[in-house]
């Protein structure tokens, strides 16, 4: 399915409601999945700032890229960044829905070098000023969380789950 920029403009309204009724759609959904799903509740999880964080990817996905440079693969990865802001916002409302959008999370870092070296070029220069500030900020960011906050997964020191 080619997400082109007008059909954007239709998913845009789906995920800001998707957003705003995650707790009656999820809770909703939770009844089709019988004993699990009573396993399961509505849960704040606070998880705003990696929404916020797909939705500007979404918009570089969209409005960077000069469209004649387009190729299938870079198309079906962007299509992908729809769905995963689109789960990401069922993530409010509990950590397996986070879980469930791992699976769409890990195609993001091979979408944005490709929009990237696609991008229009009179705009090449600031892109690629944008792709190096990304790649310093995650490299701080992640060698900050790792010294000066608890890591919720344990990665720094580094422990198995079984201690």
């Amino acid at each position: 399915m080619n997400i082109t920029k007008p059909k954007l403009l239709i998913f845009i309204p789906i995920i800001g409601v998707v957003l705003f009724f995650n707790k009656p759609i999820f809770e909703f959904m939770l009844q089709f999945l019988g004993e699990y799903g009573e396993e399961y509740s509505y849960e704040e999880t606070g998880a705003y700032m990696m929404i916020i964080l797909f939705a500007i990817f979404l918009f570089l996905s969209y409005f960077a890229p000069d469209e004649s440079k387009m190729d299938k693969e870079t198309i079906g990865l962007r299509n992908i960044m729809v769905l995963a802001l689109t789960m990401q916002t069922f993530a409010l409302a509990s950590t397996v829905a986070m879980r469930m959008n791992y699976y769409n999370v890990m195609f993001i870092p091979l979408l944005l070098p490709k929009i990237i070296n696609r991008c229009h070029n009179r705009n090449r220069k600031a892109y690629q000023f944008l792709e190096l500030a990304m790649i310093v900020f995650f490299i701080v960011y992640y060698f900050y969380t790792a010294h000066f906050e608890e890591s919720v997964m344990h990665l720094y020191p580094y422990r198995g789950f079984w201690e």
